[in-house]
């Protein structure tokens, strides 16, 4: 056998398969109604991804072994912010430590799932995540085509289901990473197809989530003036035939608008306002937003138009419940996903640029990142989802902390491009 041909240590890692866990399990779960939130499927995803690349033979006990003296120590910054929060406002102590499990879970699921796509070949990874996207494409397009497998099983009655997922909005969000990564790799002609099809499933699905992040997706993968043009030109023809009411609503923040959505959004900024208010700027800690309820103006008319409080745990997206529970330490951890969400945009664009530059592997991490914008400005579902594992995933592929695993944890010499994707 030769040296070009030489299997890898960790070829037979099912990366596939824990890619698809990590993208559909935690919304399977939750439509099912078995939990009210993604926390159970995601913690259920992160469990069978360490079980499975325990079992392969590519070292994942050092990498384990790290991890978890890292997030020890994260989870006793948070124990201690806690209890300086506890001297300032009402906390609920169980509550929090019980979310710690999960924490713990989804940041090993995570390290095991980088360990894993590190041992296979890059194109058998560019492989699994084009295969995946595909899938998620298959789930999105037939409803629209009429086959919408909700109305046979509807779940809890979710009002826009798209099965697996209860909602257009948790589709866009893992949808994301895998969408960005497809059209970065993509050649000119197929890229144009692709942002095309972003377009019928953000009409076909009605998700402003959805288009925001299909924009980010065309920003990044514009160069020249041939697809800005074609792409400027596409949306002024949508504009002039189609009933854009839904996506007009949703981007009126007038006092007298009743959107759901809308005001969901702004409730966000209300508790995230409300909590640095009441605690001096420390935040009400970990896994406490709303546990108290809150006066906001805009939660009172949600009540009003449902009579259920929708979304004060989780804030609508994740900036209002970093910055609202941990104070200017949210602030400064929401500054840090900031920069390296800017710095991922700029290694994708020059990945867009000169196709096959960089590893498939640390351009998914920079698709992950840059997918993550989205939900840290605009719409979330708490800290414990899909997304947030292959956050985790993302930047352990981004800073390669475990050099030792498998001979692909070993930084290539020969790709131009690593330097830049640090």
């Amino acid at each position: 056998m030769t040296a070009a041909t030489k299997r890898r240590p960790g070829q037979s890692v099912p990366v596939g398969l824990l890619l698809t866990l990590v993208t559909f399990a935690p919304t399977v779960v939750f439509y099912a109604g078995v939990t009210t939130s993604l926390t159970l499927g995601a913690t259920l995803a992160g469990i069978l991804s360490v079980l499975i690349v325990a079992a392969c033979p590519v070292g994942l006990g050092e990498p384990l072994a790290r991890a978890t003296a890292s997030m020890i120590a994260i989870m006793l910054v948070l124990s201690v912010h806690l209890l300086f929060a506890s001297l300032l406002y009402a906390v609920d102590f169980p509550h929090a430590l019980a979310s710690f499990a999960p924490l713990l879970i989804l940041s090993l699921g995570g390290v095991a799932l980088a360990v894993a796509i590190q041992s296979v070949s890059p194109e058998h990874f560019n492989a699994v995540v084009h295969s995946v996207f595909a899938a998620l494409c298959l789930v999105a397009l037939l409803p629209i085509v009429g086959l919408d497998f909700s109305l046979i099983y509807p779940g809890n009655g979710y009002a826009k289901p798209i099965y697996p997922f209860t909602e257009p909005s948790h589709f866009a969000l893992i949808f994301m990473p895998f969408y960005l990564y497809a059209c970065v790799t993509a050649q000119a002609g197929r890229r144009l197809m692709l942002l095309g099809l972003g377009l019928v499933l953000i009409l076909g699905l009605e998700s402003l989530t959805l288009a925001l992040g299909w924009l980010i997706v065309a920003l990044i993968c514009m160069r020249g003036l041939v697809l800005p043009v074609i792409v400027v030109a596409a949306l002024a023809v949508l504009l002039t035939v189609l009933d854009l009411s839904y996506f007009l609503d949703r981007l009126d923040f007038s006092d007298a608008n009743q959107n759901l959505s809308t005001l969901v959004y702004l409730q966000g900024w209300d508790l995230a306002s409300e909590a640095l208010t009441a605690t001096h700027g420390w935040g009400e800690g970990f896994q406490q937003l709303g546990l108290q309820g809150t006066n906001s103006p805009t939660s009172q008319i949600i009540y009003a138009l449902t009579g259920n409080e929708m979304n004060i745990l989780d804030g609508g997206f994740v900036l209002a419940k970093l910055v609202g529970e941990l104070g200017y330490l949210g602030m400064i951890i929401v500054a840090g996903l900031l920069t390296a969400i800017v710095r991922s945009v700029i290694v994708l664009r020059k990945g867009a640029r000169l196709p096959g530059m960089v590893p498939a592997p640390m351009l998914f991490a920079h698709a992950v990142f840059a997918g993550f914008l989205v939900e840290l400005l605009v719409r979330g579902t708490g800290y414990f989802a899909g997304t947030t594992m292959l956050l985790v995933t993302a930047t352990v592929l981004r800073n390669r902390f475990f050099r030792s695993v498998g001979e692909s944890m070993v930084p290539s010499r020969n790709a131009p491009l690593i330097a830049v994707a640090r």
